[in-house]
């Protein structure tokens, strides 16, 4: 069975990209290595509550918009 709703790992690399930010980019931000931001895109990796609020201070959504995209939202 496939997942027809979005996943975290494909909202974290979509607004990343749409910031016109690199995996480097957000690395270096959060204090994380690339390798990591990696497996997090990828699902490798799950994050913890309080990474879920570092990524989303870093992109500059709301830890929701990680889950699903808000209405009106260009990424």
């Amino acid at each position: 069975m496939r997942r027809t709703r979005p996943r975290w790992e494909n909202r974290i690399r979509e607004i990343r990209q749409s910031k016109q930010m690199t995996q480097r980019d957000l690395a270096r931000i959060l204090g994380f290595t690339e390798s990591y931001v990696s497996h997090l895109e990828s699902g490798r990796a799950a994050p913890t509550a309080p990474t879920l609020q570092k990524l989303a201070a870093a992109l500059g959504v709301k830890v929701d918009d990680l889950f699903v995209k808000s209405k009106g939202a260009k990424s």
